[in-house]
């Protein structure tokens, strides 16, 4: 198992911000503040469900911490740290926030609606977290960063599969084991004769794959680094425009309330140019 170093992932996540801050600076704030153009058909909207859901986040690995200092089995240690990962991997906001940092850059407007265009042509939601980590590493590639490499050496289906779906147990030796291919109870939902459904999650690859306490900790510590530095640099690049002035977004110019702690629209605006590709 190939996974990121600490300095790989605060280094790639550094870099799809500080790209669009050098390259287009202009339409940063897009991708930093969530506008709802889907609930109200008429009306956008700037929607704060996304950071009740990271505070949700922070919240839950915070208390779950204190679990851990406080148990000294190894296996209960390493089932909550499974238990952070798979919540902090499968948070929606850090994923669209990356993706519309790329998009931005690719020269496409910024969309909350997380979707990518099949071979066909046609438009699909990306519903899961493997979806969107290929997207994003799609787009990555394409636009010669780190962040979709990192996302994508980072994400274990398997594991996360598997653990919530109680498809696992432990040997004599401390390794989590997937029972997968193992048990009969789950063989086929692995390897169905047909799958009818296009969009049913499948495996990433076949087999039972086992992860040592060692694996589980590099990844609950990578897991850790990414939220910590997503919202380190979500921070830090957001704060200018928190200033009191009004600043465009491409459904119209907001000013922040620093009393409400919100975003309130000046006036509409129709779109601002946004990025072009070079």
């Amino acid at each position: 198992m190939t996974l990121p170093s600490h300095e790989e992932i605060s280094i790639a996540v550094a870099e799809v911000f500080d790209c669009v801050r050098r390259k287009c600076p202009a339409n940063l704030l897009n991708a930093l503040v969530v506008v709802d153009t889907t609930m109200d058909l008429n009306h956008s909207n700037i929607n704060y469900v996304v950071d009740y859901e990271m505070r949700e986040i922070c919240d839950f690995a915070n208390a779950f911490k204190k679990q851990l200092d406080e148990t000294t089995d190894r296996r209960q240690q390493a089932r909550i740290k499974i238990l952070i990962y798979c919540h902090i991997m499968e948070a929606d906001l850090p994923l669209t926030v990356f993706w519309n940092l790329l998009r931005i850059l690719d020269g496409a407007p910024p969309d909350w609606t997380f979707r990518r265009t099949t071979k066909a042509g046609k438009d699909e939601i990306c519903e899961y977290p493997r979806q969107k980590i290929a997207e994003l590493k799609r787009l990555s590639k394409q636009l010669n960063v780190k962040i979709g490499s990192v996302l994508d050496h980072l994400w274990q289906y398997d594991l996360r599969n598997r653990f919530s779906h109680s498809q696992y147990f432990w040997d004599s030796c401390d390794i989590l084991t997937t029972t997968g291919a193992l048990s009969p109870l789950s063989r086929e939902k692995l390897f169905p004769l047909s799958r009818k459904d296009p969009k049913e999650e499948e495996p990433t690859k076949k087999g039972n794959p086992s992860f040592s306490l060692a694996q589980i900790e590099r990844l609950y510590q990578g897991a850790i680094s990414l939220l910590h530095y997503f919202i380190c640099c979500y921070k830090i690049t957001i704060a200018p425009f928190q200033d009191g002035k009004p600043h465009l977004l491409h459904t119209g110019a907001v000013v922040w309330n620093p009393q409400a702690e919100q975003w309130v629209y000046v006036y509409p605006n129709p779109q601002p140019g946004l990025c072009q590709k070079s």
